[in-house]
């Protein structure tokens, strides 16, 4: 099945509708719909505020903890930066187990 694409394609139709809302609008009237046609509405949901909220949130916390960085780098260098084989070990089996 072939579409045949040109430059003008529907842009007639786009005009109409784009006159028929300017024509004689107003300021007041200009984002009315047109007879028949319902206006433009949009909802947000819980979880889409919540979202929102969240990543308001995330955009204050810094990307790197700075202070933990330096503090890691200090017990590296000194020798005394120690691994909890236990932790890792549990947080692996949270996770598989999630």
């Amino acid at each position: 099945m072939a579409v045949k694409i040109t430059p003008y394609n529907g842009m007639a139709e786009l005009l109409r509708l784009y006159n028929s809302r300017t024509r004689g609008a107003g300021a007041s009237d200009y984002n009315s719909p047109v007879a028949g046609e319902q206006a433009d509405r949009a909802d947000i949901s819980t979880r889409g505020r919540a979202l929102a909220t969240f990543r308001a949130a995330l955009q204050e916390v810094p990307a790197v903890r700075q202070e933990l960085v330096d503090r890691l780098r200090e017990q590296i260098a000194s020798g005394t930066y120690r691994i909890d084989c236990r932790a890792i070990a549990g947080g692996l089996k949270e996770e598989l187990l999630d």
